[in-house]
């Protein structure tokens, strides 16, 4: 069954990627006999106190004094910090006797029975040493920390203390396994403790500003918490660090590392992760895309969603990925994940949509205030007049909902000014609690599944006869939509019926103004064109006005 399991996965996972298979092809693989340390290392064996020892601890210095000079010659401020390595979970890779040194593993033997017997400070001291007497240099002596310190002295240069940072959160007060992946690469947890101490540095020596708002700083496990990221980009670092550690000096250097040929996916996101680990022109940007498209396929929203949040953490400046995310959160009809999008995104002030959104959230949990505050930055965002009266309109609103009715009329006044003729719709209706039969729910479900497979006419029967049993503004609409693409003349009359159950959905009146164009019917394209207005997004109703324009070029909306 296990084996059977694993090739229904790989067989799912390459019917979703033919275009990415094209890529591979084309592509370049890793190399498959050594990894990057093992090809970098030019003497895998140095000897602690040896000449050559020495002189890499004064290249290092000799390095960073460089950079440091030029930064203050520059008058570029400059925050530095120690290193910080795995000591007491990982064993020294290699021993070797040099003069009158011990051997590296048998003082790691030593710390560990010194560890055992409740002595942790021996105990990491001697860890330390024994990291420091590995002959394989891949985990930084504490003589370069020495050197740092050194530098950050005479070049007045704050040095943070990573290893106290690091220390306060590790077992018995000694680095290891907790926050550190093997030698040397930190965990999730340990990339958030060193942002933090570095956050925290530049607000003590007041770079950026000279006053800092710690109301605004959160506890790093704040962060961690809710930080976009997903199963997929866990998956990837796992199959980095497995790779990693399936060659030298993790292993002999006679083992050839053929992890990433070897190892056998259990399902689609370490599918996924794996091809982006093994192939250099396969980023985990396209996987997170790719696993969004295949759980928006699924009719799984939200998953789709998060895939497109974490690509919002990581290049929070490409406004693509917010345009997908939201779209995503309009599918699974969740405010609250548009929220979540958009509240950090750092170009949003020049955004007047984005603030629209995020202030109609803040009304709908009826904090006026700060929705507001949202719909004020929309106005001095908003480039055509069409943007300023949305955003006045719903300030209006929001003055009506605080009563305060002196500010209201200002807004109105200010409304006029730009447009005397137009008139302020309805205040929006709250949102009505529906009941649904438990038998309604598959019946929908199952058709969704269907129409997506293009079987239109059986998707048709299953929502008529859930609208049988109960009918549902939500079913009417897909109807409505199954019946357009089985070019049914009823298809019209059927979202008509949805948006007499629910006067506000969107994404009705926005079909009902599309259908309504394509069957030339002015009346009713104008009708539902004002009503999108009211309802819906400006960018989007921007577009339908220019559907109604170039359908109905001598009349006006």
């Amino acid at each position: 069954m296990k084996k059977l399991h694993l090739t229904l996965v790989h067989l799912r996972t390459y019917q979703l990627m033919q275009k990415v298979v094209l890529g591979i092809m084309s592509g370049k693989q890793k190399p498959t006999t050594a990894t990057l340390m093992q090809r970098m290392a030019k003497q895998k064996t140095i000897a602690y106190g040896s000449p050559e020892y020495q002189q890499g601890i004064e290249q290092f210095r000799q390095n960073m004094d460089e950079v440091l000079s030029k930064a203050k010659k520059h008058k570029v401020p400059v925050i530095i910090s120690e290193l910080v390595s795995n000591v007491r979970s990982l064993a020294p890779f290699q021993s070797m006797v040099y003069l009158n040194y011990p051997l590296a593993d048998a003082v790691y033997k030593q710390a560990q029975v010194t560890e055992e017997r409740g002595d942790y400070a021996n105990a990491r001291q001697l860890y330390y040493q024994a990291k420091d007497l590995d002959v394989i240099r891949f985990r930084a002596p504490e003589d370069i920390n020495k050197v740092i310190h050194d530098l950050g002295r005479k070049w007045n240069v704050p040095v943070i203390p990573m290893i106290s940072v690091f220390e306060k959160y590790s077992h018995h007060g000694i680095i290891g396994a907790e926050l550190i992946l093997e030698h040397l690469h930190p965990n999730d947890r340990g990339y958030f403790l060193i942002a933090d101490a570095f956050l925290h540095a530049m607000k003590d020596q007041h770079l950026v500003s000279n006053q800092w708002d710690t109301l605004l700083m959160k506890p790093f496990d704040a962060y961690l918490k809710n930080w976009g990221y997903t199963a997929l980009d866990s998956l990837a670092a796992d199959k980095s660090i497995k790779a990693l550690m399936a060659g030298w000096p993790f292993q002999p250097e006679t083992v050839v590392n053929r992890f990433l040929y070897t190892y056998h996916p259990v399902s689609l996101e370490d599918s996924l992760a794996l091809l982006s680990v093994k192939y250099d022109n396969l980023s985990l940007t396209q996987m997170h895309v790719e696993l969004a498209k295949n759980y928006e396929k699924a009719g799984n929203f939200e998953k789709a969603f998060r895939e497109y949040l974490a690509l919002v953490y990581t290049y929070p400046y490409e406004l693509n990925f917010y345009v997908e995310g939201l779209r995503l959160a309009d599918l699974a009809k969740s405010d609250t994940l548009s929220f979540l999008l958009l509240k950090d995104m750092p170009m949003i002030d020049s955004l007047s949509f984005a603030l629209m959104r995020l202030g109609k959230f803040q009304m709908k949990h009826r904090q006026y205030s700060a929705a507001l505050n949202y719909f004020k930055r929309a106005l001095s965002a908003a480039k055509n007049d069409n943007d300023k009266i949305y955003a006045l309109e719903a300030m209006y609103f929001a003055f009506l909902s605080m009563d305060k009715k002196s500010d209201a009329k200002r807004i109105l006044f200010q409304i006029h000014e730009i447009n005397p003729n137009y008139k302020i719709s309805s205040p929006e209706k709250k949102d009505v609690v529906v009941v649904v039969d438990p038998r309604v729910k598959p019946l929908i479900e199952e058709a969704i599944q269907k129409a997506r497979q293009h079987q239109f006419k059986e998707a048709a029967e299953l929502l008529q006869q859930s609208i049988q049993i109960q009918e549902t503004a939500f079913a009417c609409q897909v109807l409505g939509s199954v019946l357009f693409q089985m070019k049914d003349p009823g298809a019209f009359a059927m979202l008509e019926r949805a948006y007499q159950l629910n006067p506000t959905d969107e994404n009705t009146i926005n079909n009902l103004v599309v259908l309504a164009v394509m069957q030339k019917n002015f009346q009713k394209a104008r009708f539902y064109l004002e009503k999108y207005k009211i309802v819906g997004q400006p960018d989007q109703f921007a577009n339908l006005q220019a559907m109604f324009n170039k359908a109905f070029p001598s009349k006006k909306p």
